[in-house]
């Protein structure tokens, strides 16, 4: 009762799974979260969230204006720029909704370091099925069928050989394989470590003892070792 619905929500940003963007300039979509920022502190927001050189090698560059729902730029890049957005307003707690579910491994390492400048020195509520995104939080609460059932660090919920251990494991061998070039999962949509091994044993079976993929050796000890 001692703040006011409006302080509170003025303290707080949200960046969600889907980009809420609107069919307007990209300068005055990011500067939603701040209508009277300075051409600086525009431009550093742009560079913090990685999205400054994407903008800039537009032919209007900031002035670009974004069609209905932005769908002439890539997800990654409407990603990029509500993660600007939310730099620009400098809240005091920040909340992340799935913030890289929708984009390829490759844009969610770019999203993945803005999240990171973005995420020092507030306090931040991470909502995630990746993994990779929350490894650094100081507390991890696990939800299976919506109800807690793991609490603590990274490194500790490995240690409990639990739920978290086991969708880490998964998502761990699985990022693997993609990151070698054997599959675009992201593309593909498969996320099922056994689907993946089927295809690259279907694949030997075509007797190319030199086969690769993606310029990958096949009997690349890395790919070896996975697919034991």
């Amino acid at each position: 009762n001692d703040i006011s619905k409006k302080d509170l929500r003025d303290c707080i940003s949200i960046v969600l799974q889907d980009a809420v963007l609107f069919g307007d300039t990209i300068e005055n979509n990011v500067k939603y979260g701040k209508q009277d920022a300075t051409q600086e502190e525009f431009e550093n927001a742009l560079k913090m969230a990685n999205c400054y050189n994407f903008v800039m090698r537009l032919p209007d560059q900031e002035k670009t204006v974004l069609s209905q729902g932005a769908t002439n730029i890539s997800q990654g890049q409407r990603q990029l720029l509500t993660i600007a957005r939310a730099f620009l307003a400098d809240p005091k707690i920040l909340i992340l909704d799935e913030a890289t579910s929708s984009v390829d491994t490759r844009t969610e390492k770019k999203i993945q370091d803005a999240m990171v400048n973005l995420m020092k020195n507030r306090t931040s509520i991470i909502i995630a099925h990746r993994l990779s995104t929350i490894q650094d939080a100081d507390l991890i609460i696990v939800l299976d069928q919506g109800v807690i059932v793991e609490m603590g660090s990274h490194q500790d919920l490995l240690k409990n050989q639990g739920v978290y251990n086991r969708l880490y494991q998964t998502q761990f061998e699985a990022s693997d394989l993609e990151m070698l070039g054997l599959v675009k999962m992201d593309v593909l949509g498969i996320r099922n470590l056994s689907i993946i091994k089927k295809v690259i044993n279907d694949i030997k079976k075509t007797r190319n003892i030199d086969i690769k993929i993606n310029n990958i050796p096949l009997n690349n000890p890395k790919v070896m070792e996975l697919l034991k």
